[in-house]
């Protein structure tokens, strides 16, 4: 999609929340390439356009992670979702542009900015603010553990 936004130097999704609900707009970014160094990385992370929407994190040009597909409450490769998120997650169908709008209803209202990011070591975060505090904390990390990486035991490989 050729409206996609790009800016490796800020989170890829990030919002202030400071109505009931909010909008996010999905954008492709890299990663950084090391932990202080802001140059591009090895990683990028958006919505893999050839698909039904779910986040992907790419290496280079190879898939290294995908959230799944959004069944209307959960991404279904993110089983530990609902219990995060308490289901305020709704993903718009495409605009007459091609923008997906991902859109969330908090039920902590004490939260007050939310963001994905992919860090430099190519994981997705998310994280959070209360109470307009300056420190994020951490919701969740992907891949949480290595079987969520493709290929990791090999083509038809099994991982336990």
């Amino acid at each position: 999609m050729s409206n996609l936004a790009f800016c490796r130097t800020m989170p890829i999704f990030s919002v202030i929340l400071k109505f009931v609900s909010f909008a996010v707009f999905f954008a492709f970014g890299s990663s950084w390439k090391s932990e202080s160094d802001p140059s591009t990385g090895n990683y990028s992370m958006g919505v893999d356009p050839r698909a039904a929407p779910q986040i992907v994190i790419w290496e280079g040009s190879d898939r290294l992670w995908r959230s799944g597909y959004f069944d209307g409450m959960k991404f279904t490769g993110v089983p530990n979702m609902i219990a995060l998120y308490s289901s305020g997650f709704k993903i718009t169908n495409p605009d007459p542009q091609g923008k997906l709008y991902f859109t969330y209803s908090p039920s902590n209202s004490s939260y007050t900015s939310f963001e994905f990011r992919i860090t430099w070591d190519g994981f997705e975060k998310s994280l959070f603010r209360v109470n307009g505090g300056y420190d994020w904390k951490v919701l969740q990390t992907d891949p949480s553990n290595d079987c969520e990486v493709y290929n990791k035991c090999g083509a038809n490989g099994y991982c336990s």
